[in-house]
């Protein structure tokens, strides 16, 4: 029983080098990527949030909204709701491809 306690306290003694050769190199290739991913987050620009738009943006919507306004009602009253939502949709894709070009 000692004798087989003394081999495997042996073993487990002599294997802990073995795996440390190994864990140094991998804990300090982690330590890099951190420190580049770190570096790299920190050169970036802020990104905005989803869906947030800019003040200037915002201005633009709001301006054409008003534009569209007495056309989409005229056209709720001449054609009705589902036929103006229509026409808006239209104009609205048109509108963003012409910014898209910009």
């Amino acid at each position: 029983m000692l004798r087989r306690t003394a081999m495997l306290l042996a073993t487990t003694l002599w294997a802990m080098p073995a795996r440390a050769q190994w864990l140094n190199p991998h804990l300090d290739a982690q330590r890099w990527n951190n420190l580049r991913r770190h570096q790299q987050r920190n050169r970036q620009p802020p990104r905005a949030a989803p869906g947030a738009r800019s003040a200037e943006a915002e201005a633009l919507r709001r301006q054409r909204m008003q534009q569209l306004r007495p056309e989409y009602e005229r056209r709720v009253a001449r054609d009705g709701q589902a036929q103006a939502d229509q026409w808006l949709a239209r104009r609205a894709r048109e509108l963003g491809r012409q910014d898209g070009a910009r």
